[in-house]
């Protein structure tokens, strides 16, 4: 019979017992057992952070005993701080006779832990973008300029994706496809002798109109459009304008969760059509920052929208704030 795994603690020491000072790095040495390795442009991020930022977070470390320590957690700190020149470093030191299974498993928890979480990549580039705005160097932070822009043209192209998908889908999922009710003739080839390069004889004969959208939008609004948000401006030339939208709504979406407790995924929808904001993913899973330059198509964004929602379901947002 295998023995039964329990969370009780391995072995804590008392609060006191874990010192914070400063520790000479010529005192320190690695943990023979450490897996991860830190290669050259590792450390150069790390050093650069040093510098940028300091040692905002202590290193850890176990009294190997004689005025000598081991690395537990912190190994590429550790190493950076050496080839910048400095001679100590801040480190939460555990007490010599802190049983080496212990340390093992601090090491390995230390390791594993943040590779486990996910991140959110829209509210991970809005971030990105506003430290690159305000000066602050992406090396420092552990990234770069040409990372950054590989991780927005990931987040386009999944937009365009999810989009060709809701487009395809339709406002109408339920609707029965077999039934022909409100179905006309089709009138069928253009008699002979049409223009066919004539655009209004082709609508003219197809008995269609292009309507006009109830919703007059400016250039440069932003429109709160249910749990989404419409910006009416270039999607290329003008991203340090909705750039900051895609952060705000990453803030917003965590204060108004869904009903199971969830936050909605905030996802970028540039080009965004009138059917996108009304698929069932989109009203169930997601919050939208759509960006549509063409004000015509905006507008048509908020009609049919309201058709189906009401229009108390759209506002347009006075400088970034809804109107009292």
């Amino acid at each position: 019979m295998s023995k039964r795994r329990s969370n009780q603690a391995l072995w804590v020491p008392q609060d006191e017992a874990i010192e914070n000072r400063w520790v000479s790095l010529d005192a320190i040495t690695g943990h023979p057992q450490n897996y991860n390795r830190h290669g050259p442009a590792q450390l150069a991020d790390l050093g650069v952070s040093l510098q940028t930022l300091g040692q905002f977070r202590s290193v850890v470390l176990v009294d190997a005993g004689g005025g000598q320590y081991t690395t537990v957690a912190g190994h590429g700190v550790v190493e950076a701080a050496r080839r910048d020149g400095r001679t100590r470093i801040r480190a939460d030191i555990h007490p010599e006779g802190t049983p080496a299974g212990v340390i093992q498993s601090m090491l390995i928890a230390d390791n594993q832990h943040a590779t486990r979480s996910q991140t959110d990549e829209t509210a991970f580039a809005a971030l990105l973008e506003e430290q690159r705005n305000s000066g602050v160097s992406l090396q420092a932070l552990g990234t770069s300029d040409e990372e950054l822009a590989s991780l927005h043209d990931r987040l386009a192209a999944r937009a365009l994706e999810l989009q060709d998908h809701w487009r395809d889908q339709g406002p109408h999922e339920d609707e029965d496809p077999t039934s022909d009710e409100d179905d006309e003739a089709w009138p069928g080839d253009l008699p002979p002798g049409s223009d066919h390069d004539d655009d209004g004889a082709l609508l003219e004969h197809l008995d269609l109109e292009l309507l006009t959208p109830r919703y007059s939008v400016t250039r440069g609004d932003v429109w709160r459009v249910g749990p989404h948000l419409l910006v009416a401006v270039e999607v290329f030339r003008d991203w340090p304008v909705w750039q900051p939208w895609l952060a705000r709504q990453c803030a917003t979406v965590l204060e108004t969760p869904l009903p199971d407790g969830t936050a909605r995924e905030v996802l970028f929808a540039p080009f965004v059509g009138p059917f996108v904001l009304l698929s069932k993913r989109a009203e169930c899973q997601f919050s939208l920052v759509g960006v549509q330059p063409d004000l015509w198509m905006a507008g048509h964004v908020l009609s049919y929208y309201t058709d189906i929602h009401g229009p108390a379901s759209v506002m347009r947002l006075v400088n970034g704030q809804e109107p009292c």
